[in-house]
């Protein structure tokens, strides 16, 4: 054992020494048995040094029970309701100088007076006490259960770190380890893991807990319980810890009340270290008497026990024992407000098993109800049921219970009993209505109770987490009951079918507000996966749409390119790390420590890729998974979380898998802010869109598979441009339409793209670079990616130097907020059309709407030669009739909000400043042009009335404006639109209730009718707010029509003149809202 330091004084900081002396007495080692009587002492002193301070005891009430627990009296030491453990010699005599005034409560005012104390900044120290419920690493038989051991560290500052000892074969251990934690400053979060000691082996990771700086610093403690992160599937274990900020006063007030011959007592190491030698020795020779100690404490802290004692003491429990904190570790992680957008992440992960095992029960409890039960030899791999034991209906019954204990105890916050309630009643409503004894009249009661309690959250949550958590509670429900119905059995003699609304609509039977129904239970599952992260997540998916628009670094990227790939537009970077050696002495993270420094200043995460990994045999499999945890440890030890949003591990298969994401979770990157990036080699769906390959394989392990048991697993495919296309127009056409079908069908995925082209290709797109192709490209690859849950990643390090060109911002994209650009390729710039996109929604959206500018040739659509089409993005700004809390992409503000019955007022700064952006558009495209008479303007929806307000407010002559499924703002001049010649198209659909044509919407436009300039008004039947087919044909008769008319002979097309016509009604949607 170290020799301690001798002892100053209590105002420096020291190892703490056991030589002492009181008043008058020699210097000398403090006897066995006087130690151990100050141990316990000390440990009651700490107790009972608060319950002093506030007031609950008297001097002399506390002085008989003090002096009782010194002597060794047992009845006095549960009173106390202590846990007197074995303690380092350091942890003894730390306390020994604070509380042993406390022994004799005697101070002496001259030696008071005497007392020079050293001012001290704020130590912060901490116990961690026990541990519950762990998760039992050793799981080979004879092994024994797990030997934890748990540290306690401040992120970045690995010299605060201290550990307990190790308690051999248990999984509630009691540790009672204190120390103080060195290089504390204000605001450091603490961050506790548990760990099981393997001799010989890398310990095993048992869970992580975090303690903010807030939940202790300004409440000058904590005490209480935390929940341990990855503590493992279905395991829920707990760390008590107590925390204590000793301020410079504090010591100044005890330490005043110490003799000055204890704070100035000096003595040598030589003596220290025989003194400590000797206390160790004293707790040797003392641990039988202490292990009865321990089991008596441990009999009277049982309720009734510990109730008796205390009323034999005359203190009442609230006034002894530390109060109850079980509901501060139950509080959420942020507070629960009007506006909550997602849930914190151990309540997330809570709902999504409240969900999944309340559907498995309800659906197996139906199933045993009748004559139909459920063959239980069918609960294997690869069906999607549980294992065979799991689906004993008292398993899934306990199973149950707990996650309903968990919601209860990892939520807070009015939504805790009514979402208990939605999740059960959306279990008992698909069970009964696809599980045989199926019962029409629980369903639709049970379905009514579901509606209702998600209702009672609408004044509370936001209505998109509300959404999140409607589905996820659905489709958990959906996919077990549909499972079991699968595989009840089918030799019954007395099939019990349900009667009546068998052949009814669900909406005639359950309301127009009843949910969707997959056919497919996977989809159903993919789903519930979805939901799950997006429930602690949605902020992620709030702006672009998806979370992760990345860039590909390649090797020899510096920090220069880190902060110029964030102004860009990249809301991600992914960096490679090589695979490091593990011989000692290097940085496992090698060159991409300072690109990851350099992503954390410029506020953007990164993405680890070891994609480039060999792990093509077991033994270079198990190098990769001791590699992959030394990086993982560095992460989580040296950058706060949510500074890696992803790791894309080494190229495996699907099954193969499993040991990496189990590395990586137990080194400390977990699920709720790190996703696991797994490549998916093949096709995940076939012809049909049914699930296929590996992805069905990994999807019907249901919950012993990798998918359920992490939820978040991204599944990221490598696209690659048709190699059957021959024209570089047709290969951007393409990049749309690359995902269709597939997209769709994964729980949670990102894509992986490139700038290739196939080789017969490559000179003339090369020839287009001037036309900014292969920036057209990048963009329609960033839209064929529209339907993936987490995004994609683009690797641009071609031989045209894109990556320089797009980071040196060359190029608008990938920005969010420039201008999407349709080019014409390989003929010159001839017209131009500015068209601008709908409340709410973005230039971005129209990129996969390319059809919509083309023509229409032989029953073909194609693109004008010599077209440009630009497509603008709104900014994001707050909306006054909304309450200005949210920011949504709009083109002005509206100051009220009259649900489409009349025309909503609107702030004229923000049209004013609208109005000016698009002039400027206009003029950039009129100094190309050369003139404006092949410049048009357009708009849906809201941009419908500024499109008509700024072109006609235009200083030049454009050469058309076209509005649909919009009004014109009363405020817009018509006076001089005859003279100026300007034509103007205008296009509405009769069923639109956003914009109502016959109530109001229709009369707006009486000045422009009255003006005699060249207006045409256009009203389809049956066509509704939103209709994407309809406003693509409108967009291609307007272009036809003053296409043909203009100027330009390049333009000028053989088809028909502008005709009217009633239209069919379509699907689609190019903006939301009722706001006009």
């Amino acid at each position: 054992m170290a020799a301690a330091a001798s002892t100053p004084g209590l105002g420096e900081r020291h190892a703490p020494s056991c030589i002492l002396r009181g008043p008058g007495d020699a210097v000398g080692a403090v006897s066995r048995r006087d130690l151990l009587r100050i141990l316990r002492v000390g440990t009651a002193a700490r107790r009972c040094h608060e319950l002093l301070a506030e007031g609950h005891v008297n001097d002399e009430a506390l002085a008989v029970l003090l002096q009782s627990v010194g002597a060794g009296e047992p009845d006095a030491v549960r009173r106390l309701g202590l846990r007197l453990e074995p303690k380092e010699a350091s942890d003894a005599a730390a306390r020994v100088q604070a509380d042993l005034v406390l022994l004799s409560l005697e101070d002496d005012p001259d030696l008071v007076e005497q007392t020079a104390v050293q001012a001290v900044p704020p130590r912060l120290m901490v116990t961690i006490v026990k541990a519950r419920g762990l998760r039992d690493a050793d799981w080979i038989p004879g092994t024994g259960k797990s030997d934890p051991y748990c540290c306690c560290e401040i992120p970045g500052k690995p010299l605060s770190k201290f550990q307990t000892l190790t308690v051999d074969d248990c999984l509630d251990p009691v540790w009672d380890r204190t120390d103080e934690v060195c290089g504390w400053e204000e605001g450091d979060p603490l961050d506790f893991t548990v760990w099981d000691q393997n001799i010989g082996h890398r310990p095993s990771f048992l869970g992580r807990a975090r303690l903010e700086s807030r939940q202790y610093f300004e409440t000058e403690g904590f005490e209480g319980d935390l929940k341990l992160q990855e503590a493992g599937w279905g395991i829920k274990a707990s760390l008590r810890i107590i925390v204590k900020l000793v301020r410079e006063g504090d010591e100044r007030e005890r330490s005043a009340s110490i003799p000055v011959s204890m704070l100035t007592s000096r003595r040598s190491s030589a003596d220290v270290e025989e003194a400590l030698l000797e206390e160790a020795a004293a707790h040797e020779a003392e641990a039988a008497y202490e292990e009865v100690v321990w089991e008596e404490i441990a009999e009277a802290n049982s309720p009734t026990r510990k109730a008796s004692a205390d009323a034999s003491c005359g203190l009442s429990e609230t006034e002894v024992l530390p109060k109850p904190v079980e509901a501060l570790a139950m509080q959420p992680e942020t507070s629960v407000n009007s506006r909550l957008k997602e849930l914190p992440a151990a309540a997330a992960e809570a709902l999504r098993w409240l969900a999944w095992h309340e559907a498995w029960y309800a659906a197996l409890a139906c199933a045993a109800s009748g004559n139909r039960p459920l063959l239980v030899e069918n609960g294997a791999a690869d069906t999607g049921l549980p294992m065979a034991e799991r689906l004993k209906l008292p398993i899934r019954k306990r199973l149950a219970e707990k996650a309903r204990e968990a919601w209860s105890r990892d939520a807070s916050g009015f939504f805790v009993q009514p979402l208990a309630q939605a999740a059960a009643a959306a279990a008992q409503h698909t069970a009964s209505r696809c599980v045989v004894p199926k019962q029409p009249t629980e369903a639709l009661q049970a379905w009514r109770t579901f509606d209702a309690c998600l209702k009672e959250l609408e004044h509370g949550l936001h209505e998109d987490l509300i959404d999140a958590m409607r589905w996820l509670l659905w489709n958990a429900s959906w996919h077990a009951a549909m499972l079991v119905s699968q595989y009840q059995s089918e030799d019954s003699e007395d099939e019990e079918d349900a009667e009546g609304h068998e052949d009814e609509d669900d909406e005639a039977v359950f309301g127009e507000d009843y949910l969707d129904v997959e056919e497919d239970h996977l989809k159903h599952l993919a789903n519930f996966i979805w939901h799950s992260v997006q429930i602690h997540r949605s902020e992620d998916w709030d702006g672009s749409g998806r979370p992760w628009r990345g860039v590909i670094f390649p090797r020899g990227m510096g920090e220069r390119d880190v902060h110029q790939a964030a102004s860009a537009g990249f809301s991600v970077i992914r960096l490679p790390v090589p695979m490091p050696s593990l011989d000692g002495g290097k940085d496992v993270l090698g060159p991409a420590r300072p690109l990851l420094e350099a992503c954390v200043a410029a506020g953007v995460p990164a993405v680890l890729d070891l994609l480039d990994w060999s792990c093509r045999g077991h033994t270079e499999q198990e190098a990769a998974c001791k590699a992959l945890a030394s990086i993982a440890v560095e992460v989580a030890a040296s950058f706060r979380p949510g500074a890696v949003v992803g790791v894309a591990l080494p190229h495996v298969s699907l099954p193969s898998v499993a040991p990496l994401v189990a590395v990586l979770r137990e080194a400390g990157l977990s699920a709720s802010t790190c996703a696991a990036i797994v490549q998916l080699d093949d096709s995940p769906a076939d012809e049909e869109g049914e699930y296929s390959g590996m992805l069905q394989w990994a999807m019907r392990q249901g919950e012993q598979g990798l998918l359920i048991s992490d939820g978040h697993i991204v599944l990221e495919l490598c696209r690659q441009p048709a190699e059957d296309v021959h024209d570089p127009r047709a290969l951007l056409d393409e990049a749309l339409r690359e995902g269709e079908g597939i997209d769709e069908v994964l729980p949670l995925s990102c894509v992986r793209w490139n700038l290739d082209v196939p080789v017969g290709l490559a000179k003339e797109c090369e020839l287009l670079k001037a036309s900014f192709w292969q920036e057209e490209f990048s963009m329609r690859r960033e839209a064929g990616c529209e339907h993936t849950t987490h995004g994609w990643f683009a690797t641009l390090d071609d031989d045209l130097g894109s990556i320089s060109a797009c980071l040196g911002r060359h190029w608008r994209w990938p920005d969010p907020m420039a201008d999407c650009v349709f080019w014409p390729h390989g003929c010159p710039h001839v017209a131009t059309l500015v068209y601008l996109h709908g409340f709410t929604s973005s230039g971005s959206d129209y990129v996969s709407s390319y059809e919509y500018f083309y023509r229409e040739v032989d029953g073909a659509l194609e693109p004008y030669q010599g077209l440009k089409v630009v497509l603008p993005t709104a900014p994001l700004q707050s909306i006054t009739a909304w309450g200005g809390e949210e920011r949504t992409r709009s083109w002005y503000d509206y100051l009220t909000d009259h649900e489409g019955n009349q025309e909503d007022d609107l702030d004229p700064e923000t049209l004013k400043e609208a109005v000016r952006r698009v002039h400027t558009t206009l003029d950039a495209e009129a100094s190309l042009l050369g003139g404006t008479e092949a410049l048009w303007l357009g708009g849906t929806s809201q941009a419908a009335a500024l499109a008509l307000h700024a072109g006609l407010t235009y200083h030049g002559q454009l050469g058309g404006v076209l509005a649909t499924q919009g009004h014109m703002l009363a405020s817009t001049p018509v006076s001089d639109l005859a003279q100026k010649g300007i034509p103007v198209r205008i296009f509405n659909g009769s069923d639109d209730e956003t914009m109502p044509w016959d109530t109001w919407v229709s009369h707006t436009f009486e000045p422009l009718r009255k003006s005699g300039a060249d207006v045409k008004i256009r009203v389809d039947e049956g066509v509704e707010h939103c209709d994407d087919e309809a406003e693509g044909r409108w967009c291609r008769t307007f272009l036809a029509e003053i296409g043909a008319g203009s100027a330009s002979s390049t333009m000028s097309i053989d088809v028909p003149r502008f005709v009217f016509s009633n239209a069919v009604p379509a699907l689609g949607s190019s903006g939301t809202g009722n706001l006009q």
